[in-house]
């Protein structure tokens, strides 16, 4: 007789807690910021995947404060243009917040 899913899973929950603890002290350990980019294009697919998992993260309170806006073809182009003219023009940033 086999035994139930769930007495598998509590019989082997520490290990499956010591191995996420060192799946999320990696992810932490390894984590860096990226400036600089490959002008390269994503495909839709990664970025729908990316966006399905990145969904799945936890916020301050559960408050999920965040939108997400998706661009591409000429309406990128538009966008990247209207920020280098505000770079460029040397203008000081507006803030939303203090």
């Amino acid at each position: 007789m086999t035994k139930p899913k769930a007495d598998l899973w509590r019989a082997g929950r520490h290990d499956l807690t010591a191995i996420g603890a060192a799946a999320v002290d990696g992810a932490i350990a390894s984590r860096r910021s990226i400036r600089g980019f490959l002008p390269d294009s994503v495909s839709l697919e990664t970025v729908r995947h990316l966006l399905a998992v990145a969904s799945r993260a936890p916020s301050g309170s559960n408050v999920q404060p965040w939108t997400t806006h998706v661009i591409t073809g000429s309406a990128l182009q538009r966008l990247k243009d209207e920020l280098f003219a505000i770079f460029d023009s040397g203008e000081p940033e507006q803030r939303e917040y203090e």
